[in-house]
C-alpha cells in the first residue's frame, strides 16, 4: 500500500487526486478515509457518513435495529465479486492528516463527493479545480438472481442500478447537494496543456503545491514520487459493469 510508504517517508501533506473519478465502493471510500483521517478520529470509531432513504425504509431499519451510519475504522472485512472474503487493517498507513488537498473536476462524482464530504467535519479539505458532479446518492445493482430463483438466459449481464438513500455527513449535511461542491480554488483542468498527471507544473497540482509550500512550484524546488501506476492488489475497486458508480457491499442489503 502506497500510504505505508507515505508515512514512512514522513509525509505531511497530501494531494488526493479524484477529477476523473467517476465513484465506486462505498467500502473504498470509507477505507480511503480511513486512512487519510485524525488517528483520533478512526481510534474513537467516530461517524464517517450517515445514510437517508426514504421514510419507509428508515422506519425499516429502525425496526430491525440496523445502524445506517457507516463509521471510520481501521479493520475491514468484505465479501469481493468473486466471492472471496478479505480480511484487511489500514492502521500501519493511517496518515493523521489536518488538512487535505482534493483535485476535482465535473467528472469527481458518487463515492469522490462522498469522501470528501466524509472527511469534512473532521479536517481542513481544500478542493481546486472545476466544479464537481453533485451525484450526493449512493445505490445497490440488483443483477437477476437476487429476484429470480431460476433466471432467463436472456437476461444475463443485466441488472439494476437503483438509488436507495442519500449521504451525509456527521452532523447530516450533503455539501454536494444539488449541484455538487464548488472549488475553494477555481483551476480549469486542461488535459492538453503539454503536462502528465503527477508532474508538478500542471494546473491544478501546481496550484496545490503553491498553496502547501508558499511559492509557485518549479522543477528545481520540488520533487514529485516517480511510480508506474498498478492495479492495487486486492483493492476493492474494480472495472467493468459496475464501474463509476457509488455501490453498496454489506450482506444487510441483499433481497430476500
Amino acid at each position: 500500500m502506497y500510504f505505508k510508504s507515505f508515512k514512512t517517508a514522513g509525509v505531511t501533506d497530501v494531494v488526493l487526486d479524484l477529477r476523473y473519478n467517476l465513484g465506486g465502493y462505498s467500502l473504498s471510500a470509507q477505507l480511503l478515509s480511513s486512512i487519510l483521517a485524525p488517528s483520533s478520529v478512526v481510534d474513537g470509531k467516530q461517524v464517517y457518513l450517515k445514510q437517508t432513504w426514504n421514510s419507509k425504509y428508515n422506519a425499516y431499519w429502525a425496526s430491525k435495529g440496523t445502524d445506517l451510519n457507516e463509521y471510520f475504522t481501521y479493520d475491514f472485512s468484505y465479501q469481493d465479486e468473486d466471492n472471496t472474503t478479505t480480511t484487511l487493517s489500514v492502521k500501519d498507513a493511517n496518515m493523521n492528516l489536518t488538512q487535505l488537498y482534493v483535485l476535482v473536476s465535473v467528472r469527481t462524482a458518487s463515492a469522490s463527493e462522498a469522501t470528501i464530504t466524509g472527511l469534512s467535519p473532521y479536517i481542513t479539505v481544500t478542493t481546486i479545480g472545476e466544479q464537481t458532479a453533485g451525484k450526493y446518492c449512493g445505490g445497490i445493482v440488483f443483477t437477476p438472481s437476487d429476484i429470480y430463483s431460476n433466471p432467463d438466459a436472456a437476461l444475463n449481464n443485466w441488472g439494476i442500478y437503483t438509488m436507495v438513500y442519500r449521504y451525509a455527513d456527521k452532523n447530516g449535511n450533503t455539501e454536494c447537494m444539488p449541484n455538487g461542491f464548488t472549488p475553494k480554488y477555481s483551476v480549469t483542468d486542461n488535459p492538453f496543456d503539454g503536462y502528465t498527471l503527477g508532474d508538478e507544473n500542471e494546473a491544478l497540482l501546481a496550484k496545490a503545491i503553491q498553496l502547501i509550500t508558499g511559492s509557485t512550484a518549479t522543477k528545481a524546488s520540488t520533487k514529485g514520487s516517480a511510480f508506474k501506476l498498478n492495479a492495487l492488489q486486492g483493492s476493492v475497486c474494480r472495472t467493468g459493469k459496475t464501474n463509476g458508480k457509488l455501490i453498496e457491499l454489506p450482506e444487510r442489503y441483499k433481497l430476500k
